[in-house]
């Protein structure tokens, strides 16, 4: 069973840096509060006990040590969706004859033929991010 005595919680300044447990390490760089939340779950789910059997009120007084890093403004600019020109310029930084895509296709066929089929690449790539799965 997992004691919670054993959890480490690393901070520095305001930003979480690692959540270790004996001989495990979870590096993180930010994270809000359901991701502490679930972070919590995962650690116990691993070792043996349930998001129940955390102490609430010591998780409570952990996020509120934690200063958000990115504001509303940023993070709305973060989850925007991708436009046809960040789609464009993402490509054509590619190495034109490296790593073919599933389709077996290699940078330069897309960048070769952009005006001719960027707006289905780019609809493809934001269908993508959005679902996680690939257009069929």
């Amino acid at each position: 069973m997992w004691d919670s005595k054993s959890l480490m919680i690393s901070i520095v300044g305001s930003s979480l840096i690692d959540v270790e447990l004996p001989h495990l390490t979870f590096p993180y760089h930010s994270l809000s509060s359901s991701s502490l939340t679930m972070t919590y779950t995962a650690i116990g789910d691993m070792v043996g006990t349930t998001a129940g059997a955390i102490d609430n009120e010591a998780m409570n007084l952990t996020l509120e040590a934690i200063q958000p890093c990115v504001t509303e403004e940023m993070n709305l600019m973060l989850c925007a969706q991708y436009s046809e020109e960040e789609v464009r310029i993402a490509l054509f930084q590619m190495y034109p004859t490296k790593s073919p895509g599933p389709d077996g296709m290699p940078p330069l066929f897309f960048q070769h033929y952009w005006d001719s089929i960027g707006g289905d690449v780019t609809k493809a790539v934001q269908s993508f991010m959005h679902s996680g799965s690939l257009l069929t």
